[in-house]
């Protein structure tokens, strides 16, 4: 497939939502877009999980000859990705931003995970900060 696709990732990139963040993305690059872009100006909290997604992420794109680009990067995304001197890993350009204004006419995903409810034996109640055991993610 030529042309790009969008992400758009919005909540808590975290251990309890890497794998729905992993298998959307995965789906997607199976398209095989020429770009694939990940907005993530709706992420509000990433950990070294998160973070780790987004460099295995980066890798596999890179195995398919696609470009990842990432666009609308939130504070939060982007304090860690300085303080763990991976800014220079990833391409966060107004490039990515215009694509995603543009990706109409191509591939775009979009998925929730809504947080797990706590009676059930899941997570803390919606809501609640990651490090009270809240997660949220949506795709």
């Amino acid at each position: 497939m030529n042309g790009h696709a969008l992400v758009a990732v919005a909540g808590e990139l975290d251990i309890a939502t890497r794998p729905e963040l992993c298998s959307c993305v995965e789906r997607v690059l199976g398209t095989r877009p020429d770009t694939l872009v990940l907005d993530l100006g709706g992420v509000t909290f990433i950990d070294a999980r998160g973070l780790g997604a987004l460099l295995l992420l980066r890798r596999h794109a890179a195995e398919l000859d696609t470009r990842l680009l990432l666009s609308h990067v939130s504070p939060a995304v982007r304090s860690v990705l300085v303080m763990t001197g991976l800014s220079d890993a990833f391409t966060v350009s107004a490039e990515a931003a215009s694509v995603s204004a543009s990706v109409s006419a191509s591939v775009s995903a979009s998925v929730s995970a809504a947080p797990a409810d706590a009676s059930a034996g899941g997570f803390a109640p919606p809501g609640l900060p990651p490090a009270a055991g809240g997660h949220r993610l949506d795709l």
